[in-house]
């Protein structure tokens, strides 16, 4: 009998916001929150979550790097047109979890805003991956950008499973 009022409380809980933070959100946070998207709706075990991203220093204007969306486009995802986003307090406010692409911008990050320490992590260091930094694929040739695909996907793989397992 308990089955059918887990699945309802499961059903009516607030979903996991997970912010991702990189430096322009052209490239790496953009890419990282269209993959763990995908990942998760292929993950039968994961939680319910909302998936964000933005940047300590965008550019007004900027949207994603052609090679980004190239990168994506081969994976079959699609970044789309959106424009960057400056991280605000209320984006790191809603968030359950900030996870940045290097340890410089989750230091950056938390010297202006210094309350949020407890739920801002690198993503690499956060899900155990060997490389704690991803690098910035910014300017660099396409290649670089689907080293970067892959480097996320199997980082962000191991983010949804550790996710699936709280």
């Amino acid at each position: 009998m308990s089955e059918p009022k887990q699945k309802n409380q499961e059903e009516n809980a607030k979903p996991l916001t997970v912010l991702f933070i990189c430096s322009g959100n052209t490239c790496r946070s953009p890419m990282a929150e269209v993959i763990a998207k995908d990942i998760h709706e292929k993950t039968l075990h994961a939680p319910k979550c909302n998936f964000i991203s933005a940047g300590l220093s965008v550019v007004t204007g900027d949207t994603a790097a052609e090679e980004a969306n190239l990168a994506m486009t081969e994976l079959g995802l699609q970044l789309g047109e959106r424009p960057a986003q400056s991280l605000t307090e209320e984006m790191l406010q809603a968030a359950d979890l900030v996870l940045t692409m290097s340890n410089a911008q989750r230091t950056l990050l938390l010297t202006r805003f210094p309350g949020y320490a407890a739920k801002t992590f690198v993503l690499n260091r956060y899900v155990g991956a060997e490389n704690t930094d991803i690098e910035d694929p910014y300017g660099q040739p396409l290649e670089v950008y689907r080293h970067i695909a892959v480097q996320l996907r199997d980082s962000l793989e191991r983010l949804i499973d550790r996710l699936a397992a709280m």
